[in-house]
């Protein structure tokens, strides 16, 4: 390690897909002759392990009070070295604004983050993958994988029956095993084993390596990226031109978003509201006003009402995707 390069230290709260944005952002700052560390709390820290652009990755106790000062002051204390610059790295305080929805994101996140650096960047996201865990990973060459819940926020989330639905057809009319990638408290589907693993980098590793993935706007909508796994990806409450990426298919309202479509149609005039359920618990105005019956008889149904922004994505919709992407790794 070249001792005389200025260091950079980088922090910003959040999840693993968070994180995982971030990472162009540590090659393009190696290649300006930084040093680069980056700090985050220890529970989601396992997601940059081994990076090959971060020098050094300093991990908060999970009670930190993540005051930036307090980081500063922290990440100085465990490493003996006090940063060239230290940046705290912010999202657009939307929800601090009167009324929903309140405003748009107008470029991808990666690009705002890489802003705020003063530098520019491309979205190639990237993760390390030790030879260990993409070995482990090969039983599920042959499988589709979904992830039916997002952490963040329920509005987010496609309909359980939906994902039932969806991942019964693909069984049944394509003869195709369909897992499902999450949290082990994430909500079960009957016949839909869920893959248990050791960390998210396992979960990563499998992603990488199944057949097709079929998600949400979460972490493995970032981690497909960063493992150049092409996806289907389901939007609701929040913009694809903030978060998708180019590679995957993205559906909204039932179409194929393109980057080229930006904020305009087909999303709805209420999208993106980025309604979340912390600020829903604290503000019960902010709740969605947009909903419609949930009309399936022949499906059970936990709720009776599924919110627009995600209803017109639809089973028969989504599996018409799901069969050309898999048709088209046939060839």
């Amino acid at each position: 390690m070249d001792t005389a390069k200025p260091i950079i230290d980088l922090y910003r709260t959040g999840s693993y897909g968070d994180l995982l944005m971030m990472t162009p952002l540590f090659k393009a700052l190696q290649s300006l002759n930084y040093r680069v560390r980056y700090i985050c709390l220890e529970c989601y820290s396992s997601v940059l392990e081994d990076n090959p652009y971060l020098d050094r990755l300093i991990t908060l106790p999970n009670d930190h009070n993540c005051n930036p000062d307090d980081v500063k002051r922290y990440a100085e204390q465990v490493t003996g070295e006090a940063a060239s610059t230290f940046l705290f790295l912010k999202y657009p305080a939307w929800w601090i604004y009167p009324g929903l929805p309140t405003q748009t994101i107008h470029q991808h996140m990666v690009d705002f983050f890489a802003s705020q650096v003063g530098i520019s960047v491309n979205d190639e996201l990237s993760v390390h993958l030790t030879p260990e865990m993409l070995d482990w990973a090969k039983q599920f060459s042959n499988c589709v994988l979904i992830q039916t819940k997002t952490a963040w926020s329920p509005y987010k989330n496609w309909h359980l029956d939906y994902w039932k639905e969806l991942s019964h057809r693909i069984q049944r009319e394509l003869g195709i095993a369909v897992l499902q990638l999450g949290h082990a408290n994430d909500p079960g589907i009957e016949t839909v084993p869920k893959i248990g693993t050791p960390s998210v980098r396992y979960a990563i590793a499998a992603l990488s390596a199944c057949r097709l993935f079929i998600g949400l706007d979460s972490v493995f909508n970032h981690a497909s990226r960063a493992v150049k796994k092409k996806s289907i990806i389901l939007w609701g409450s929040t913009n694809p031109a903030a978060f998708a990426y180019r590679q995957n298919i993205n559906l909204v309202n039932g179409c194929e978003w393109k980057p080229e479509m930006g904020n305009g149609p087909p999303l709805l005039k209420c999208q993106p509201c980025y309604r979340e359920y912390k600020h829903i618990e604290a503000h019960a105005d902010l709740a969605c006003p947009y909903t419609v019956v949930h009309t399936n008889p022949a499906l059970p149904h936990t709720t009776s009402s599924v919110h627009a922004c995600m209803a017109a994505n639809t089973v028969s919709v989504v599996f018409s995707h799901v069969k050309k992407c898999l048709e088209a790794s046939n060839t």
